[in-house]
C-alpha cells in the first residue's frame, strides 16, 4: 500500500508549475481576455439599468401618462 507522500507525487506540485513560462503566458492570456469581458459585462448591466429607468419613468411620461399604472 503506498504511503501518503507517494500518493501526492502523482502530479506536479505548485512549486514546479509556477516558474514555467507557459504558466505566465496562460495568466497573461487570461488577463487579456478577462478584462475586456468583464468590462463588456459591466456595460451590459449598466445598459439594462438605464433601459429599466427609461421604461419605468420616461416612457410613460412621453406617452402622455401622468403616473405609472397600479400594476
Amino acid at each position: 500500500m503506498p504511503t501518503t507522500s507517494q500518493q501526492r507525487s502523482s502530479g506536479p506540485t505548485l512549486r514546479e508549475v509556477l516558474p514555467h513560462k507557459g504558466y505566465f503566458r496562460l495568466l497573461l492570456v487570461s488577463g487579456l481576455v478577462g478584462v475586456p469581458v468583464s468590462l463588456a459585462a459591466f456595460g451590459v448591466v449598466n445598459l439594462e439599468h438605464e433601459l429599466q429607468q427609461w421604461v419605468r419613468e420616461s416612457l410613460p411620461e412621453t406617452l402622455g401618462h401622468h403616473q405609472a399604472p397600479w400594476w
